[in-house]
């Protein structure tokens, strides 16, 4: 199962980890355009299941499945810590005004998160549904699991070259 948390439930308090959130981050630039970054080791694995726990549940929630995929909008992150302390550190990559202009419009964009099954997957799209794209200050995609095969994510009308990452 690929869990993947697009740029971030139960109601049980998760505890956050305590260490940092992008502490093993290092970002390796992939397109020009769109600006596209790499970057792993955002997040430990006490992270990672601190947002699977989460994540699952707003997903059981939901039940919002087609085609092998689940998908949830976690729109309140005041009652979703882990959610939560993942918008901030993403916010923090940001400058001051661009992340305020963020947290404003996190309402009309919420964090999507999505959980693909064997077989599962999504319709090519840009990511400012229904928006221009030029109104898009940034998307994040958050791996939490590597299926044994498949599971790419590609960006087409990346330039100078479409990027696929495994």
């Amino acid at each position: 199962v690929v869990l993947a948390i697009c740029v971030l439930v139960a109601r049980a308090i998760i505890e956050l980890p305590a260490d940092p959130l992008g502490g093993g981050c290092s970002f390796e630039r992939l397109a020009v355009r769109p600006r596209l970054f790499h970057c792993r080791g955002f997040a430990s694995q006490a992270w990672i299941d601190a947002f699977v726990a989460e994540s699952e549940a707003l997903l059981a929630a939901s039940q919002v499945c087609r085609s092998r995929t689940c998908r949830s909008y976690a729109d309140d992150l005041a009652s979703r810590p882990v959610l939560n302390a993942l918008m901030e550190k993403l916010y923090t990559l940001f400058s001051e005004e661009a992340a305020a202009e963020a947290r404003t419009g996190y309402k009309e964009q919420p964090l999507n998160i999505l959980r693909y099954d064997l077989g599962g997957d999504t319709n090519w799209h840009i990511d400012p549904q229904h928006r221009h794209p030029n109104d898009l200050l940034a998307s994040a995609i958050l791996y939490i699991g590597s299926p044994a095969e498949g599971g790419e994510t590609t960006f087409r009308k990346s330039e100078p070259a479409p990027v696929v990452v495994p």
